[in-house]
């Protein structure tokens, strides 16, 4: 069977040791003219989870806009190379997590509002609470320091700190204080402590660089008042609420970064997508 113009054959790699794991292999195009083509390689996935990820991903990164229709699902199963119940249970998580729209008798549409990715995704803060208007960031300083109590957790004697503040429209938003294992940085990123981009976290900077090795992230959330030194920093006043965002982000040898972000009552909203069990 010919798939439509602009939409390209696209395998799932079943070599893993499970038959339910898998990878994006190839392309799969929107339409006509222009063409969806996936770059990242998911495996250990379950294959509806492969191509939730795909499609999800080109939905979020604009490849597929709001509004356009997807492809048949057929032309769909033929592109991925995966059975229709493995497309429908795929289709079906789409249209849950809001991701996607069913127009009864006529097809599939990408939703024309796409839900807010929370807190639930490792994201730099700066994506993370952009809202309407520009987010800006003013770096405050970078520096090599000695362990603290806060910083053992990294399990060296010196790490890399960075601190910013984010600015709105309306002054600024949060504090963010970031703190990056010293070796680490500099085996993994040489050179990076020397042209440390003052208009990025630091967050940000590691992503965009070279995807670490990342075992496991998390965040915790703690209601807090902005404290004589930290309100100076960001122009709060010491009583004033706020509340604080504590990153881990570990690889397979330990923890290699920390930070801590303090939000002020005119960041915009945080979502967090819940899961039901």
């Amino acid at each position: 069977m010919s798939l439509p113009n602009g939409v390209r054959r696209c395998a799932l790699d079943r070599t893993s040791p499970s038959n339910n794991h898998s990878r994006m292999m190839s392309h799969v195009g929107r339409k006509a003219g222009s063409q969806w083509q996936p770059n990242r390689r998911r495996a250990g996935l379950p294959l509806r989870v492969a191509v939730y990820d795909e499609i999800g991903r080109a939905i979020r990164s604009g490849e597929l806009r709001s509004g356009e229709a997807l492809p048949r699902e057929g032309d769909l199963c033929e592109s991925f190379d995966v059975s229709r119940t493995v497309m429908r249970e795929a289709l079906i998580l789409l249209e849950e997590d809001g991701l996607i729209r069913t127009r009864r008798g006529i097809g599939r549409f990408v939703a024309d509002e796409l839900p807010a990715l929370g807190l639930e995704r490792l994201r730099p803060i700066e994506e993370l609470i952009a809202g309407p208007g520009e987010v800006t960031i003013r770096h405050l300083q970078s520096r090599v320091e000695d362990e603290t109590d806060f910083t053992k957790r990294l399990a060296t004697p010196q790490v890399y700190l960075s601190e910013c503040v984010l600015d709105g429209a309306s002054g600024p938003i949060a504090l963010v204080q970031e703190w990056v294992h010293l070796e680490w940085l500099r085996q993994r990123m040489p050179g990076a402590i020397d042209r440390v981009d003052t208009k990025s976290t630091l967050l940000s900077m590691i992503l965009e660089h070279r995807r670490p090795s990342i075992s496991r992230a998390t965040c915790l959330l703690a209601a807090s008042n902005a404290g004589a030194e930290r309100s100076r920093l960001f122009g709060a006043k010491p009583r004033d609420a706020v509340l604080i965002l504590t990153q881990t982000i570990e690889a397979e040898t330990g923890p290699f970064y920390l930070a801590k972000t303090l939000l002020g009552s005119s960041a915009n909203h945080l979502a967090i997508n819940q899961i039901i069990q």
